[in-house]
């Protein structure tokens, strides 16, 4: 594969994203029920008993019936660390900054066109404009928009969307926020 670019370690594609391990698989062993030996056996358990048997008696390798297997992606792992570590903590309630470039810029009109562009990712209930106190050094953040959603399939969309997404020309930053650091009014502190 390096012929093609592929660099070890880092994920196939084009971009560079996709997987960088191999899928596995490993064997489960399912639990067999206890046979009740007062209880008669079943047209089914006596039909498995004999095909057990003849394939043993042909030598052919099979494995138990009620065996099985899974399979092992420790991509996922690692991609659901690094969302953690870049979005935070799923909650219904996102964030979203980098929308203004300054407390000038702030619109009245600003709810209601994030409240619109977010119900396509989900039920929107309600849209909070909130001016930071004390005003940070970087102009860009002095707003930071609030969504909440009615479920946390929504709010994940939205924040797959709408991460690095531009609007006006400025690149918006849409990480989840704590619902009971949101619901106790706190939301001038570090994200």
């Amino acid at each position: 594969m390096r012929r093609w670019g592929h660099k070890k370690g880092s994920g196939l594609g084009a971009s560079g994203s996709g997987i960088v391990h191999a899928l596995t698989t490993e064997h489960v062993e399912s639990a067999a029920k206890p046979v009740d030996p007062n209880q008669p056996l079943s047209k089914r358990q006596i039909a498995k008993q004999k095909a057990a048997a003849a394939n043993v008696k042909n030598r052919k390798w099979v494995q138990h019936a009620h065996a099985r297997g899974r399979i092992v992606n420790a991509n996922e792992d690692e991609q659901a660390a690094e969302d953690k570590a870049r979005l935070g903590e799923a909650s219904r309630v996102i964030c979203l900054r980098g929308m203004v470039g300054s407390v000038d810029d702030v619109d009245e009109d600003l709810a209601d066109e994030i409240g619109e562009e977010c119900s396509n990712y989900g039920i929107v209930e309600r849209v909070v404009l909130h001016m930071v106190e004390p005003p940070p050094p970087e102009p860009s953040e002095c707003l930071r928009i609030f969504v909440v959603f009615s479920g946390m399939a929504g709010a994940w969309r939205a924040t797959k969307e709408l991460d690095g997404r531009f609007f006006g020309g400025r690149k918006i930053r849409a990480t989840y926020f704590d619902e009971a650091t949101f619901d106790a009014g706190a939301r001038d502190g570090d994200i």
